[in-house]
């Protein structure tokens, strides 16, 4: 067996461009980014996203911007951070009508080579976020028009889903939010709308509890009662009774000399993704070929370079969210004075549940573009092998066939690419 440098040089070449277009943009800066969060210091958390702008790449701008927009907003430059955010919009918007153009070089390697659009519910976030931002600056008519454009943002996704499996099709936190602004209009108006949009955010609310696991939060009942109340909607009103024996509420009418503290905080991590690998081997002398030889998670760039010497191995990689929960289950609120005022915050938002169910509703659009990726790795390193088999021949031939085969299997990675600085939870107390 003779094996020539100029056959050897090109093997060699094949797997390293292999191996490097599957890399990612893997940083380790939200590490730093996460302590700074942990210790309340949003421009500290801030300036290290700042200083690592190259390191997200061309392909992750968008989440340049978001962890950016999310970091200013936690550190009051709600201004600055509602710049960034509606550059990350207009740029997930863009790029989400593209990917489906440029979806075919992914199959070659993996889908890290595609610019990042935002999951969908990232992509909501954005407007959820900018919302909050405005209202924290008093501009309640620009938090409204964000609010509206968190409905628009879910029926335009949804609509590109021609099975409607998405089951994040309403954000029930946004509507309530909704109902918030335009019942601080005061007028006749901004009473009705806020009673619209407290009923849906009921509705979705219901949903939701099934969904999401997140309860309906207990104020909503007050929120139904005070404005049917104002209203005049008597027989909404009596319903509502019934269904909220318990509720405590005020009269529209009796606070014209009182205000209103509405405190959002913000829990938690969100929840980061993890590889699943799927490893099998294709054996041409085993009736059925297929026998599963490993199933496990593993973080990208272990290090793990899989050769089976029974088959050849075709890897399959798909993204799993792993939680980061947040242990507060409550934010208490005191105000001292006569009268002393006391709440407790409530689950508005579970952001990782969303995450996690919404990555489930796609998930077999992944899979089988990964069983496809798969399945053109496979043919390509099949006629790889038997190329170098025809030209070296023996044991050499067979050495760089199972090199063209590793590196194929070590290029599938999954995309594991998310707003890595969203909360796991949005809580709210009134």
């Amino acid at each position: 067996m003779v094996l020539t440098a100029m056959n050897y040089k090109q093997w060699i070449q094949l797997g390293c461009l292999i191996f490097l277009s599957a890399c990612a943009a893997i940083s380790t800066h939200y590490v730093l980014v996460e302590q700074r969060l942990a210790t309340h210091d949003g421009m500290g958390a801030d300036a290290a996203i700042e200083k690592q702008e190259g390191g997200y790449g061309r392909n992750n701008r968008i989440l340049y911007l978001l962890d950016r927009g999310m970091t200013l907003s936690l550190a009051g430059q709600f201004e600055k951070s509602n710049q960034l955010l509606d550059q990350a919009a207009t740029t997930a918007d863009t790029l989400y009508t593209d990917s489906i153009t440029r979806s075919g070089a992914s199959l070659l390697t993996n889908d890290n080579i595609l610019p990042y659009a935002g999951e969908d519910f990232e992509r909501v976030m954005i407007h959820l976020i900018s919302a909050l931002n405005y209202a924290q600056q008093g501009q309640l008519s620009e938090a409204l028009v964000e609010c509206r454009r968190v409905d628009t943002k879910l029926n335009s996704i949804n609509d590109q889903y021609k099975d409607k499996k998405n089951g994040y099709k309403e954000d029930a936190f946004a509507r309530y939010l909704s109902g918030i602004l335009y019942e601080a209009q005061g007028d006749s108006e901004g009473i009705n709308n806020a009673f619209i949009a407290y009923r849906k955010s009921f509705e979705i609310y219901s949903d939701w509890t099934t969904a999401y696991g997140t309860p309906i939060p207990p104020m909503i009942g007050a929120d139904l009662l005070r404005t049917t109340d104002a209203l005049g909607l008597r027989e909404e009103h009596e319903v509502y009774k019934k269904q909220f024996p318990k509720a405590a509420w005020t009269k529209i009418s009796n606070q014209t000399k009182q205000g209103e503290l509405i405190i959002v905080s913000f829990n938690g991590r969100s929840p980061r993704k993890e590889n699943l690998f799927f490893d099998i081997v294709l054996n041409k002398n085993i009736i059925g070929a297929i026998v599963s030889t490993a199933i496990w998670q593993s973080h990208a760039g272990s290090g793990n370079i899989p050769i089976s010497t029974i088959g050849q191995l075709v890897r399959i990689a798909l993204p799993k969210y792993i939680p980061q929960k947040s242990i507060v289950g409550h934010v208490s609120v005191g105000i001292t004075g006569h009268p002393s005022l006391s709440s407790q915050s409530v689950l508005m938002e579970d952001i990782t549940a969303i995450a996690e169910q919404n990555l489930e509703d796609r998930i077999n659009r992944v899979r089988i573009k990964a069983i496809t990726r798969a399945a053109i790795k496979s043919l390509a390193v099949q006629r790889a092998s038997k190329k170098a088999e025809e030209q070296i021949g023996g044991l050499g031939g067979l050495l760089l066939g199972k090199v063209a085969e590793a590196a194929a299997a070590t290029s599938e990675v999954a995309d594991l690419r998310s707003w890595r600085t969203l909360p796991d939870e949005i809580h709210l107390t009134r």
